[in-house]
């Protein structure tokens, strides 16, 4: 589970050294859907969460912290953004980071889904914050 979380963290790294953070907040997405190498596109970590916090399993909450580093890394590029006037400073970046991996998480869900086209939601992710 470590691995998987510091794979995504990594990526991300990669595209804000590239692109700077708001082009790779954009590009995440798809990226995230786009892994042929995954057995699954939905997140194992939130399937993880979902599928043990009822039963209080310690990998529950190893999962649920991994989300929430995760989450501070957007809230850390959204800040980054608004430092640099990418988007606007109208917005807090952890409410903006939460609402992102929220988006992130639904996106990787409906990739699971038969007759969904998670690449046009992946694009809608990334047009929505050209707007902030």
């Amino acid at each position: 589970m470590k691995k998987y979380a510091m794979d995504g963290l990594e990526r991300l790294r990669e595209l804000a050294e590239k692109h700077g953070p708001i082009k790779a907040l954009q590009r995440f997405p798809m990226m995230a859907i786009e892994n042929d190498g995954a057995p699954a596109k939905a997140c194992m970590l939130s399937k993880t969460l979902l599928e043990l916090q009822a039963h209080n399993h310690p990998l529950a909450n190893e999962a649920n912290q991994h989300l929430l580093k995760m989450e501070g890394h957007f809230a850390e590029l959204f800040q980054q953004a608004q430092s640099s006037g990418d988007i606007g400073c109208a917005h807090d970046p952890k409410v903006l980071a939460r609402r992102y991996q929220s988006d992130l998480l639904g996106l990787r869900i409906s990739a699971e889904r038969e007759g969904v086209d998670a690449i046009a939601i992946a694009a809608e992710i990334a047009e929505s914050l050209v707007r902030l």
